[in-house]
């Protein structure tokens, strides 16, 4: 798993101050902003929760500019994100940017139903632990592989009355979110993990309510990514 940083402190002083004068583009519209996570990983090797090895190798950043300009280019043909922070304030929030493209691992999901997908041969080596993992869980039903780079399954229905406190203890997709951030849990590496997008029809997964627009087949309710490069 590779990190490219931006310096030991985010920035070096030369990137900070043109990261500065380019926070702002024409008309005054908001640019990416470059400065780092305040967590910076070192180069290392550890195992994670679900006896996932995981190696990373750290690089620094030579143009943080270019690096931000030319991912935002790759995501208009390839699956990846684009997070940034432009807000600063002292002791609680800092400025960063945070990306990647072509991730190994893709978690979808249509209402109850959800895939995980190996999007590249990157991605081959997680299927049989994720697939176990999920298939353990007490959640989900009609867990199974579908070829060689996809499992697909569901969430079970929940059965019961669930007080407001435990809401969300009952099976969702959640559920399945849980499982899969459980076997990449480590304390080494807080950037390591789920990355992407929740719809609002998420929420009814936990209160019953009667649908009265049309809902397209192929809407997903979320895509989350595994990236391995950041």
């Amino acid at each position: 798993m590779k990190r490219d940083g931006a310096g030991a402190n985010g920035t070096s002083a030369a990137a900070a101050k043109k990261a500065k004068s380019e926070n702002f583009g024409v008309g005054g519209r908001p640019q990416p902003t470059l400065g780092a996570p305040r967590s910076r990983p070192v180069s290392q090797t550890f195992v994670t929760a679900g006896s996932v090895v995981v190696i990373t190798e750290v690089t620094d950043v030579e143009d943080p500019v270019a690096a931000v300009k030319e991912l935002s280019a790759k995501l208009d043909r390839s699956r990846g994100c684009l997070l940034s922070s432009s807000y600063e304030y002292p002791g609680r929030y800092a400025q960063w940017t945070l990306g990647f493209a072509n991730p190994p691992i893709c978690l979808e999901s249509w209402s109850r139903k959800f895939k995980v997908r190996a999007l590249n041969c990157r991605g081959m080596p997680f299927l049989p632990v994720l697939f176990d993992a999920i298939a353990a869980s007490s959640a989900v039903k009609d867990v199974k592989m579908v070829g060689a780079d996809c499992i697909e399954g569901e969430v079970k229905e929940p059965e019961g009355f669930f007080s407001e406190e435990e809401r969300s203890k009952q099976p969702s997709i959640f559920s399945v979110i849980r499982v899969v951030k459980d076997v990449f849990a480590s304390d080494e590496d807080p950037n390591l993990g789920l990355y992407g997008a929740f719809g609002y029809d998420l929420a009814f997964q936990f209160e019953k309510v009667k649908l009265h627009q049309k809902r397209e087949a192929e809407q997903r309710d979320l895509v989350l990514y595994i990236p391995d490069e950041l």
